[in-house]
């Protein structure tokens, strides 16, 4: 016993095992958790994981719990060191101190507690270094004594009086390693295993199942063996295959601890002194894991998987977190790789990396550990090339910032070119195999060679381009890529450069590749190809309508056959708003039939890839900015694999908190559970209406996550992806809420929703019981209310009596004055009416008279329609000297004013006719302006009146078939051969106006027998009407015309005065209309 406690706790020395390490391609991505993150002790015992994916940590000071954001401290009850941890199918951990068990479950408000079961237990046990559930039983193993409960009561204990150290389950079978050798739990006593005497003496470490009947026996410092529980036969596992004894020895010397069988079958040992190793069942050691990965010292104590696959190991200092099962593993500074990785090629069997500080080459050391030596090169190493002689002797070059290099072996290289060309890529010509073409900084050039000599010959064309892409079409012309100048092509003496105008989306970062004898090239906007025909650069269709409609930064396109491309690609937004970020992408083409791969490539997304190196395997390197990572494509992983999220707090208040995190499926045993059972929904008064919720997601294969929330109760939709892991809600509302969470990988694979459901209560004054109270109150204010105001209206009702009483009289003898006053007005509107209709009969008295009308003009009708008893509108038409004329007028105002100023017309045209010579119409509409402004004093000062009339005046010569037509603001219309002519009217009026000219215009027309012409005044158009009420127009008066201008003149006059009145409708007539037309 002396010799195991000295092994467990012994300060770790400095061994030199002889260990069979592999990890040709690196070693898994790794998280490592110190100290100052978890905040608890240094070293941890024991890992275990529950139904919801939360990792629980045995520590020195506390059992930790990692959500994947939080890390929370939960003693248990003598604050001993935590040994060891399980978890069952309910999500109970169920854990192991010193003198201490017990197990883990929420309280009422969520947080999770321990629960102490040692009260059961008399003597003292000391440390318990395993816990193991088998069915719905637990097995606490001490050195001397195991003790089982099932639900959560002590039903067995088996004791080892002698004393023993690590008890295993394995196929339901519970073995115990002393002294005396191995024994086993069968029916329910302590007995020897078959052939177990065979480990007297030995301790006993690991136990792992093999196979159907064979357990890996793992001791410290006798080694391993194959244990056969049927046959109790042993074997050393050393004497199998080489594999086994190298794997055998590096545990020996490494101080063997713990092992665990990984969900791959394969077998994983936590070592005192050497890390953690992975081995097969061939016994090929797979991974070495050590300090250099960042751990502070090489001890590993404890190792646990998920169903994830992620691996946990419980270190000496920290925690760390291995992504065991992924298809990638990486080379990292730690290796002794410096610099900017720009290129990755496997070599001869040698993995070789150029960098930006030279060219590395991988060897193994003494324990067959890699690491990276350097080249004697400076300088940049910017790529390399296979170059394979006519003699198909392989030749790696090495394109450097001082000329080109051959790698003649991993110490010796030697310069091949004369110049010390600062050079970009290097080129093997398909058509004449001998020639090597350089770009450089200043151009292109090439080396050829002969008889195992190379020769620089110098430039090829005088440009001084930077060129950074070769390629060689079928015909030998060469297509270059520049860094700032688009494309050239190179024939035999000719250069053409290809640019913007040629169909490139830019003049940088444009590769080139000669893929089934097109010229592809990749651009900062996706994929192109030259086009023969056309002689210019177009969009490629080749890898799909997906790939064709991107417009992605493709800044590397490798081939790894005919059929099989890699791309890597800056994809705008595509997993973030980081568009700087680089993306892998595998193209399966089989003939039409385009394959995307890109979903495991999602996990390496943050590297900042410079380059790609297909390996024939179907795994690549990519070259990031300092590690060399590889993709084994034989590794597959269910990147859909089902996680949770999780609310972990909820705070009314900055420091008042609701909910713990841990829901709990019965409030009896108070089990783990992912969903809020309903006594654990909250209700809280409508102060608490402030409500902040911590919320994450225990998914492990990466922790870079996202989170979308929604409020069910305050909003409807959900809130854009964040980081964040809270979110705060103030002043809500009384109501029921349902808080939601869900999280997203960077697969795009969101986790099952979370849910959290509370109510807040209305304030006490939107109780019920308020909303009573207010009732009552309002009906009690109601019937005081009514009472007084009845009492009011009782006494105002006899004052009111008293004031109609009064009011009575005083309104008898009113009426009798009102009545008085009635008839006197009525008579005297009598008297008004009477002279205003005696007005009319004298104003229809100076107007021409219907008999003289059918005298003396011929076909033609007179709408005339005052809108009052007298019009301020009028017509008038005569007779002299062979000569018709013809007035329709428009005077200011209506009614009797109106009226007065129509007969004043009147009274001045008749003069004007009948004393004067009729020569022109213009001239007898400047006599009548001169009369009207001379009678009614107008001389344009301020206030005086602006009466006056807008007229429309024809002469019309029915003889000489001439019609002349002068007016002001009136027109005329006529209509010819069913066309509409509209003569137009000057814009000043009958009387004084500030812009007059001296005379008016006079219109001359020839007529044609048939004409219609119209005069009219601006009444008819100005109505107000229809269904909206508004105006007829003159647009509409145009086409009303237009459409019954050929019907006889009488009828005319009747639709006419139909139309308006259907307009009208129940609108008053609003002005004086008059419309007179005569048919030639």
């Amino acid at each position: 016993m002396k010799k195991l406690i000295i092994i467990v706790f012994a300060i770790l020395t400095q061994l030199s095992p002889n260990i069979a390490q592999i990890n040709k391609t690196g070693i898994p991505f790794i998280k490592n958790y110190t100290k100052d993150e978890y905040n608890a002790a240094e070293q941890n015992w024991a890992v275990c994981i529950d139904n919801r994916g939360v990792v629980y940590f045995g520590n020195n000071q506390a059992i930790l719990e990692f959500d994947g954001v939080n890390w929370t401290q939960i003693p248990n009850a003598n604050n001993s060191i935590i040994r060891s941890l399980a978890a069952d199918s309910l999500g109970i951990v169920y854990v192991g101190g010193v003198d201490e068990i017990g197990y883990l479950a929420p309280d009422k408000e969520g947080r999770q507690k321990y629960h102490s079961l040692t009260s059961s237990i008399k003597e003292s046990f000391k440390d318990v270094w395993k816990v193991y559930i088998q069915n719905n039983d637990v097995y606490f193993c001490s050195s001397k004594y195991i003790y089982v409960f099932n639900n959560k009561k002590l039903i067995k204990q088996y004791n080892n009086v002698e004393g023993g150290f690590i008890s295993f389950f394995i196929n339901s079978k519970l073995y115990w390693g002393d002294y005396r050798g191995l024994k086993v739990i069968e029916n329910d006593s302590v007995v020897d295993a078959i052939g177990g005497s065979y480990y007297k003496d030995m301790d006993i470490f690991v136990m792992l199942p093999f196979s159907d009947a064979e357990i890996l026996i793992g001791t410290i410092g006798q080694g391993c063996f194959l244990y056969d529980t049927e046959t109790g036969k042993s074997e050393k596992v050393a004497n199998i295959n080489k594999n086994f004894k190298n794997l055998s020895e590096t545990l020996s010397n490494s101080m063997l601890y713990q092992g665990i069988k990984l969900n791959d079958g394969t077998f994983g040992f936590s070592t005192i002194q050497n890390g953690f190793i992975v081995a097969n069942n061939q016994g090929e050691i797979l991974y070495h894991l050590d300090k250099n990965v960042g751990w502070k010292d090489n001890t590993v104590i404890s190792s646990h998987q998920g169903k994830d696959g992620v691996l946990w190991l419980a270190l000496n200092n920290g925690i760390s977190r291995v992504e065991i099962n992924s298809p990638f593993t990486n080379f990292n500074p730690s290796h002794g790789i410096d610099g900017i990785i720009n290129d990755i090629i496997n070599f001869n069997n040698t993995l070789y990396i150029a960098t930006t500080n030279g060219l590395y080459y991988l060897v193994f050391d003494k324990n067959n550990l890699p690491k990276f030596n350097r080249a004697p090169i400076e300088l940049i190493v910017w790529n390399f090339n296979h170059f394979t002689t006519s003699n198909n002797q392989k030749k790696l070059i090495i394109a450097n910032q001082n000329g080109v290099f051959e790698l003649l072996n991993s110490s010796k290289i030697i310069r091949i070119s004369n110049e010390e060309y600062d050079t970009r890529i290097t080129y093997q010509s398909k058509i004449d195999k001998n020639k090597l073409y350089v770009g450089h900084l200043g151009g292109l050039a090439y080396l050829e060679y002969n008889n195992g000599i190379w020769q620089d010959k110098g430039k090829v064309g005088s440009f001084k381009y930077t060129i950074e892409s070769i390629v060689e079409d079928n015909d030998g012309n060469l297509w270059l890529g520049t860094a700032l100048n688009g494309i050239l092509k190179v024939e035999k003496n000719n250069i053409r450069n290809y640019d913007l105008n040629d169909g490139l989306p830019a003049l940088n970062n444009n590769n080139l590749f000669n893929i089934n004898n097109e010229i592809i090239i990749t651009t900062r906007e996706g994929i192109y190809y030259y086009d023969q025909n056309t002689d210019s650069i177009m969009k490629y269709k080749g890898f799909g309508e997906i790939l064709y409609n991107r417009n992605d930064f493709i800044s590397r396109l490798r081939m790894e056959n005919d059929s099989i491309f890699w791309i890597l690609s800056k994809q705008a937004n595509k997993y973030s708003n980081d568009n700087n970020l680089e993306y892998i992408e595998k193209i399966i083409r089989n003939n039409d039939q385009i394959t995307i791969i890109d979903l495991p490539f999602k996990r390496i997304k943050k590297f900042g890839f410079q380059n790609i190196t297909p390996e024939s395997d179907g795994g690549a390197w990519f070259s990031s900015s300092t590690e060399a990572i590889y993709y084994n494509p034989n590794k597959k992983v269910d990147n859909n694999y089902a996680y949770t999220s999780l609310i972990r707090k909820v705070n009314i208040s900055v420091d008042s908190v609701l909910f713990w995190g841990t829901n709990y499926a019965d409030t009896s045993s108070l089990i783990v559970s992912v969903r809020q059972p309903d006594y654990l929904k909250s209700v809280q008064d409508f102060k608490h209406n402030n409500i902040t919720f911590y919320y994450s997601s225990p998914y492990f294969p990466t922790e870079e996550l996202k989170y979308s929330y929604k409020l069910e109760g305050f909003e409807d939709d959900w809130s854009n992806w964040d980081i964040k892991t809270y979110k705060e809600y103030t002043n809500l509302n009384e109501g029921s809420y349902i808080f939601k969470i869900k999280a997203q990988n960077i697969y795009g694979i969101e986790s099952e929703i979370a849910e959290y459901q509370f109510s807040i209560l209305p304030p006490w004054y939107r109780t019920v019981w308020a909303v009573l109270l207010y009732f009552l109150m309002a009906i009690g204010v109601i019937v005081i209310t009514v009472k007084l105001y009845t009492r009011k209206l009782r006494l105002e009702k006899i004052r009111l009596e008293q004031i109609v009483k009064e009011r009575t009289e005083e309104v008898v003898k009113q009426k009798d004055e009102i009545l008085l006053q009635r008839d006197e007005i009525a008579e005297k509107n009598k008297s008004i009416t009477d002279s205003i209709e005696y007005a009319k009969r004298i104003q229809t008295a100076v107007l021409p008279s219907k008999e003289y009308a059918q005298e003396v003009l011929p076909e033609h009708f007179i709408l005339f329609r005052p809108r009052d008893i007298v019009s301020g509108d009028f017509y008038w038409f005569t007779k002299k000297d062979n000569l018709l004329v013809l007035i329709a007028a428009d005077c200011t105002g209506h009614g009797v004013p109106g009226a007065f100023m129509s007969m004043l017309g009147v009274s001045f045209i008749n003069e004007i006719v009948n004393k004067h010579e009729v020569k022109h119409a213009s001239d007898i509409l400047t006599h009548l302006r001169a009369d009207v402004k001379r009678t009614l004093s107008q001389t344009g000062k301020e206030g005086e009146a602006k009466d006056g009339m807008d007229i429309a005046l024809c002469i019309v010569d029915l003889e000489n078939m001439k019609l002349q037509y002068a007016g002001a603001y009136n027109p005329m219309y006529m209509f010819r051969n069913n066309e509409l002519m509209e003569f137009k009217a000057d814009r000043m009026p009958i009387g004084i106006y500030v812009k007059e000219k001296d005379s008016f215009t006079n219109n001359e027309i020839d007529l044609q027998k048939g004409d219609v012409f119209y005069i009219f005044s601006d009444g008819y158009q100005d109505q107000f009407g229809g269904e909206d009420g508004q105006k007829f127009k003159t647009k509409n008066f145009k086409e009303f015309l237009q459409e019954i201008h050929q019907n006889p003149m009488a009828e005319q006059r009747e639709l006419l005065n139909t139309n308006i009145d259907k307009w009208r409708g129940k609108w008053e007539q609003v002005d004086d209309i008059i419309i007179f037309g005569v048919r030639v």
